[in-house]
């Protein structure tokens, strides 16, 4: 088992639909947290993070973001590997937005899955 920081940088790009009107969300945040990996045989690995990242240029003030995610790989041979897992992001932001105060929260789930190539 391993386990160790890591550094992130994420620019997320979206438009947000809220009781009929959209409004464009556009983030660059910088941040880290923790990473673990275990891998139970030696053709199968599973890991983890959570992590949080600091608005640093964003059209919604104060805006940060929570991650947390799992993957599972499977190692097929020395080059190839298949892997599934899921991501979940949860956008904050809060401030003065024009002439009022708003408080934003967004959940973003994303599962991924796919092969790898390993040289």
């Amino acid at each position: 088992m391993i386990v160790g920081p890591y550094i992130g940088y994420q620019c997320a790009q979206f438009t947000l639909w809220v009781m009929g009107q959209s409004a464009a969300y556009v983030n660059n945040a910088l941040g880290g947290g923790v990473y673990g990996a275990i891998a139970p045989t030696s053709r199968i690995t599973i890991s983890g993070h959570i992590g949080y990242l600091g608005g640093i240029s964003t059209n919604a003030p104060g805006a940060n973001v929570l991650q947390v995610g799992t993957k599972a790989d499977y190692r097929f041979d020395s080059s190839w590997s298949g892997f599934v897992g899921a991501y979940y992001d949860r956008y904050s932001a809060s401030g003065r937005m024009g002439t009022s105060s708003r408080d934003i929260r967004v959940n973003d789930v994303r599962g991924i899955f796919g092969l790898a190539y390993h040289y």
